[in-house]
C-alpha cells in the first residue's frame, strides 16, 4: 500500500510532471542516440553509450512509475474512485521492470534488455495508458477543468506511439498530459495544505 498523500508528496510529484514534461524528448532523444551508438561503436565508447543509455531510461522509467503511483493514490483517497486502479498498476509494474532491467544492464556485464522485450512493455504500456484515461473520464470530479484534456492527452499519446509512426505526435500529448497533470497536483496540494490548517 503506497503512503498516504500529502501536500509535500504532491507538490514532488508536480515538479517530477514539469521535470519530464521538459526532458521527455531530450530524454528519449539521447536514449535513441546512446543506444545506436552502443550497438556501432566499440570498446569503452560502447560500454560508455551502452550505460548511458540504461541510465536513462532507469531514471525516467523510475519517474513514470512514481508518477503513476501517485496517481493512483490520489485517485483512491482523494475520490474514493478505483475504476482506473487495475490498468494504473499494470502501467507501473511494466515501467518497473523496464527500470529494473535498465539498472541490471549497468550492473550485470553481458545482460541486456531485448529490443523486442522493450518494444513490447512500451506498446502494452501505450495500451493500457488509453484503457486507464478511458476509465477515468467516468470520475465524478473533473479536476477543474482538466480531467477530459489530461484524459483525452493521455489517449493521442497511447494511440500515436501504439502505432510508432505517430511517435512525435504522441510525445507533444505526453508533454501536455504531464504539465495538466502538474496543475492538478499543485492545486490539490493547496488544497490540502489549507485543509491542514
Amino acid at each position: 500500500m503506497a503512503a498516504s498523500l500529502t501536500p509535500a508528496r504532491l507538490t514532488l510529484a508536480a515538479w517530477l510532471c514539469v521535470a519530464i514534461a521538459v526532458l521527455e524528448v531530450p530524454i528519449l532523444g539521447m536514449e535513441l542516440f546512446l543506444a545506436a551508438a552502443s550497438d556501432s561503436a566499440d570498446g569503452p565508447a560502447s560500454v560508455a553509450a551502452h550505460a548511458g543509455s540504461s541510465i536513462l531510461a532507469a531514471i525516467s522509467s523510475t519517474i513514470c512509475a512514481v508518477l503513476f503511483t501517485t496517481v493512483r493514490v490520489f485517485l483512491e483517497e482523494r475520490f474514493g474512485f478505483f475504476k482506473a486502479s487495475s490498468p494504473i498498476r499494470l502501467i507501473v509494474n511494466a515501467e518497473g521492470v523496464l527500470a529494473v532491467g535498465s539498472v541490471l544492464e549497468l550492473f550485470m556485464p553481458g545482460y541486456t534488455l531485448s529490443h523486442a522485450l522493450v518494444l513490447l512493455l512500451f506498446l502494452f504500456t501505450c495500451v493500457v495508458r488509453i484503457v486507464a484515461a478511458i476509465k477515468m473520464l467516468s470520475l465524478p470530479d473533473d479536476w477543474g477543468g482538466l480531467l477530459k484534456p489530461y484524459c483525452i492527452a493521455e489517449i493521442v499519446f497511447g494511440v500515436c506511439c501504439a502505432t510508432v509512426v505517430l511517435l512525435p505526435i504522441g510525445l507533444i500529448a505526453i508533454m501536455i498530459s504531464d504539465i495538466l497533470l502538474a496543475i492538478v497536483f499543485f492545486r490539490a496540494a493547496d488544497n490540502l495544505s489549507a485543509q491542514v490548517r
